[in-house]
């Protein structure tokens, strides 16, 4: 019963942010659209933001769930990118409203989940130090983040295939190259 609750309000505070910023949604706007009274609410999440990094973490949990091991990085990437082109308004109401943090964190934290076995399945990152291994994951996760924030601050203008493809381009083995680079410097070679 918790869990639908829960499930009503994102979905109310989804149909919202697809008419409107964050910052214009109140917590008596959730519970109206929700048909539960505020206390239901508030026993449930401390506030909208709240509600808001539960909503953005059940998403990231769905995409991760569906996650196999055959899929490529280019293609987990262009089924991100199609989530959040097929949720255009939502992502950007969020981002331009004073929630924009959180939506940047659940992106990061999102891309620590699906980079960290990607990382720790290569052979070579079992030979770095954990300190190492994060490093490397904070660098591409930093700069997939930007690459991400950057196109929906432009509005989401630009296809998404080609994002892919580029982004493709630009990080094919480039992970398994940077542990490479990381266990030579270490070895002295």
């Amino acid at each position: 019963m918790a869990l639908r609750t829960k499930e009503a309000l994102a979905e109310a505070l989804k149909k919202l942010l697809n008419r409107r910023p964050l910052d214009k949604i109140t917590v008596k706007d959730i519970v109206e659209e929700a048909g539960v009274n505020r206390q239901t609410f508030y026993y449930h999440f401390q506030d909208i933001y709240d509600l808001l990094r539960w909503m953005f973490e059940q998403r990231a949990q769905e995409m991760l769930a569906r996650v196999r091991d055959e899929k490529s990085l280019q293609e987990e990437f262009a089924e991100v990118l199609c989530i959040i082109q097929n949720e255009k308004p939502l992502i950007l109401n969020a981002y331009r409203s004073v929630s924009r943090e959180h939506l940047e964190q659940y992106i990061l934290a999102f891309l620590e989940r699906f980079l960290r076995p990607m990382l720790e399945a290569d052979p070579l990152s079992a030979k770095l130090t954990e300190e190492e291994q994060t490093f490397i994951l904070n660098f591409y996760k930093h700069a997939l983040v930007g690459l991400l924030v950057g196109w929906i601050r432009e509005g989401m203008k630009g296809e998404a295939d080609l994002l892919t493809e580029r982004t493709h381009r630009l990080m094919d083995g480039e992970v398994h190259r940077a542990l490479l680079r990381f266990l030579e410097e270490k070895e002295g070679t």
